[in-house]
């Protein structure tokens, strides 16, 4: 799934890959399809790291309404880290059991359950430190969306720029993209960083002029 496929339907989202400005994207996507169907106030949105949360404490966020609005989006950043597996740890979940849960399990076995109320958005940027498995084909079968935020190929780096421009009102020429390109690099994210000062500094057209003015070699 793209980033741009998605409509704020999914109950469960797991955004993988480095490019941030993908996952960025993404989030906005469901938001704004959260907005169309619940309303301007109708969306409450938690962000969370994974590392400092307890899994128990997000699946308690995901079935308990909100008293902020009919609909939460609970944002977990650094994903990988809800799941991480410690020796020592006790199933939090489902206490006196005679052999504890995984995490990955208790995640599994939550997402069994549809939440009608929430809307779970995991972002995991080092896509190595995510093990396909269940977990995945939790949120498929719950009508979720795996979304690949992978930075797109080179050849297709020069048409990024020009969607990047035309979000911030601009057009930008072909020897300013080359030069762009030259002294940033291929990052989205800090591309997109870029194109929103070159707009600030122009009125429709971005030239190379303007580029060689405005952007250092990184």
């Amino acid at each position: 799934t793209k980033p741009d496929a998605l409509k704020g339907q999914e109950p469960v989202v797991l955004l993988k890959g480095p490019e941030r400005l993908l996952h960025q994207l993404a989030i906005q996507n469901m938001e704004r399809g959260l907005l169309q169907q619940h309303g301007p106030d109708g969306v409450a949105v938690e962000r969370h790291q994974g590392d400092q949360m307890q899994l128990a404490d997000v699946l308690d966020a995901l079935r308990t309404p909100s008293l902020l609005a009919p609909h939460t989006i609970v944002i977990i950043e650094g994903a990988e880290g809800l799941i991480k597996e410690n020796e020592n740890a006790e199933d939090s979940v489902v206490p006196g059991r005679k052999k504890a849960r995984t995490p990955r399990q208790v995640l599994e076995d939550g997402l069994a359950t549809p939440f009608p109320n929430a809307t779970l958005i995991l972002q995991v940027l080092e896509a190595k430190k995510w093990r396909p498995g269940r977990i995945d084909r939790a949120i498929v079968d719950l009508g979720g969306a795996l979304v690949d935020c992978k930075p797109p190929s080179e050849k297709d780096v020069p048409a990024w720029i020009d969607q990047l421009a035309e979000d911030h009102k601009r057009q930008i020429d072909a020897e300013a993209k080359t030069v762009l390109l030259e002294r940033v690099g291929p990052e989205l994210s800090q591309l997109d960083s870029e194109l929103r000062k070159l707009a600030g500094a122009s009125e429709e057209r971005i030239d190379a002029k303007l580029v060689n003015q405005l952007v250092a070699k990184s």
